[in-house]
């Protein structure tokens, strides 16, 4: 697989290690990191850490590992077809679809379909590789034992090429047999397949015991593979780069040495004899901007960076409510107080932010972001389904020795801030308060329901206008309970941190001065889809996730929407606005 094939976006969002992806040839499995080698190991040049990217936020909810970008193929040298990450050839069986053998792949890779090779045919069999796989919730995959089926798991046979025939349209008459005289049909796969072999086949094919059941599945199937995505705005308290610089875990550690004031000669002396006796442990760069900084600056970051080190969120719910308390901050004070002093990666000019927008019986307030940086990051992977009981999330990520580092992006875009500001917001909602009650997980309340389902439909909007794609536009959905009063507040942040084409434009600050325009198209139409009524009958209910939604009203791609189109109800919206 090309290493151009794969934008590093794509790899965040969609791929990355243990996926099975589409190649030239058949598909294939992209390997374990450590099996990378190109930017991996000691003594690599360059090496992963050249890739770093700094946010002590998002390195919280990776227990304090490191991120780093997947680097492209301009940035290590190499030609564009050059393959710059490992993969491995998966499954192992295929199917001849012009004459219906099912047959084990073997070292040559050629097809073993008795009538193509007598023929003269000796293609490749890789791009006849089957669409079937087995997999478990706790993450492990491997061929369907297609062997042990046919045969029973019991009959000594030593043929590895089955006749694979149809004898109807349903799937106990789908017939695989063998020359021995035993079949079975697709039936009986899907019905004995429970044995789990316990193997990551993007690590090799060592096995360990699983005592959890497999189940056959499409190598294509979304759910065979769901990556795991975490993401954090950088706060307007560090939004600029020697913010970062300290707040990284390697500088607060030698910050932290000294219990009195630092001087700049003395931080400056320190870092270079520690970068004298070991030049991998900090980046000559980092010791160059310190040189050119002002002193009085400089030590007001560190000592910013200590009082934030004594108040650090470490859980994405605290996380999510310092993000919510600082976009608040900023729609009423604006950031930063003197816009003249620096460029930093969070910018609202207050003067631009609009209150009071009518939106049904409530006032909204539009706060654009003029810049904002985005960190996004791949904490693994889960197989069969997203619940947290049920389904083991996988890490991916590379072990240096020392840290564990995990592929992620860091982008600067734009964004819009919608909230309430300082009006009272409750919304009622029998069915949703009865899950809420039940699970006690914030996303079934009424008030971030609301909130989810009005940033579907503005996103769907502002693809309309903006000039983004619906798919590059992504969400932030706040809801922060108030411990002392019970009640709970909430809103949401649109932004765009993409690269190319959908790059950062302007084209969303732009809207905010008709965003009326905006709020009216995202609620037009939304008693009314074509899915009706079978759309609008749907109710939340223990078991479901969402209420009224479909693809064809408020389903997003998985680039935009953070919960998987889940905790979606227009009927909660559209009854709350009328």
């Amino acid at each position: 697989m090309a290493g151009q094939a794969i934008r590093p976006s794509q790899f965040v969002f969609t791929f990355g290690v243990g996926s099975i992806i589409e190649a030239p040839g058949g598909p294939r499995i992209i390997k374990d990191f450590s099996e990378w080698g190109r930017i991996f190991g000691a003594g690599r040049t360059p090496s992963v850490s050249d890739f770093k990217i700094p946010d002590s936020i998002a390195s919280a909810l990776l227990d304090n590992g490191l991120i780093f970008r997947i680097p492209t193929n301009v940035e290590l040298t190499e030609p564009d077809a050059e393959i710059i990450f490992s993969t491995g050839y998966f499954p192992n069986w295929a199917l001849c679809i012009r004459h219906d053998y099912l047959y084990q792949l073997d070292s040559s890779d050629r097809t073993r379909c008795p009538r193509c090779t007598a023929s003269g045919h000796t293609g490749p069999g890789r791009a006849e590789a089957i669409r079937f796989v087995k997999a478990c919730p706790d993450g492990h995959m491997d061929d369907v034992d297609w062997y042990g089926i046919v045969h029973s798991f019991k009959k000594d046979c030593n043929r590895t090429i089955y006749n694979w025939r149809s004898e109807g349209g349903s799937l106990r008459n789908l017939i695989i047999s063998c020359e021995c005289g035993d079949s079975a049909s697709m039936s009986d796969v899907y019905n004995r397949t429970s044995h789990c072999t316990g193997r990551f086949p993007e690590k090799g094919t060592s096995y360990t015991s699983c005592q959890k059941k497999a189940e056959v599945t499409l190598r294509g199937s979304s759910s065979l593979r769901i990556p795991e995505i975490i993401s954090t705005i950088t706060l307007p308290r560090f939004a600029s780069r020697l913010h970062r610089i300290f707040d990284d875990i390697q500088m607060r550690t030698i910050i932290a040495m000294k219990e009195e004031d630092w001087t700049k000669s003395e931080l400056q002396k320190s870092l270079e004899t520690m970068s004298s006796v070991d030049p991998t442990l900090l980046d000559p760069r980092i010791i160059d901007e310190i040189k050119l900084s002002d002193e009085a600056r400089l030590l007001q970051v560190i000592k910013d960076v200590k009082q934030f080190g004594r108040e650090r969120p470490t859980n994405i719910e605290d996380i999510r409510r310092e993000e919510f308390r600082a976009l608040q901050e900023s729609a009423t004070l604006g950031h930063p107080p003197d816009p003249t002093s620096e460029n930093p990666e969070f910018q609202v000019n207050k003067l631009h932010v609009r209150d009071g927008i009518s939106f049904g019986p409530f006032k909204l307030r539009i706060t654009p972001v003029d810049r904002l940086r985005v960190v996004i990051v791949q904490k693994g992977y889960r197989r069969l389904g997203t619940d947290p009981n049920v389904n083991k999330l996988v890490p991916t990520f590379y072990y240096d020795g020392k840290r564990k580092w995990f592929p992620g992006l860091e982008q600067i875009g734009e964004g819009i801030f919608i909230d309430f500001g300082k009006t009272p917001f409750k919304i009622n909602s029998p069915e949703w308060e009865e899950q809420y009650s039940l699970s006690n997980a914030m996303e079934y309340s009424p008030t971030f329901v609301w909130w989810h389902t009005l940033s579907h439909r503005i996103i769907s909007a502002l693809s309309i206008d903006s000039g983004y794609s619906s798919a590059a536009i992504r969400e932030s959905v706040y809801t922060v309970l108030d411990k002392k009063t019970g009640e709970l507040s909430g809103g949401i942040l649109l932004y765009t941190a993409q690269s190319g084409g959908d790059g950062t434009l302007g084209g969303l600050i732009s809207l905010v001065p008709q965003f009326e325009n905006v709020l009216d198209t995202a609620i037009r139409n939304l008693d009314f889809c074509s899915n009706d009524p079978l759309c609008s009958e749907e109710v939340i209910r223990t078991g479901r996730h969402s209420g009224a939604s479909c693809y064809a009203c408020l389903l997003l791609s998985e680039t935009s929407c953070a919960h998987r189109n889940m905790y979606l109800d227009r009927n909660l919206l559209g009854g709350s606005i009328q």
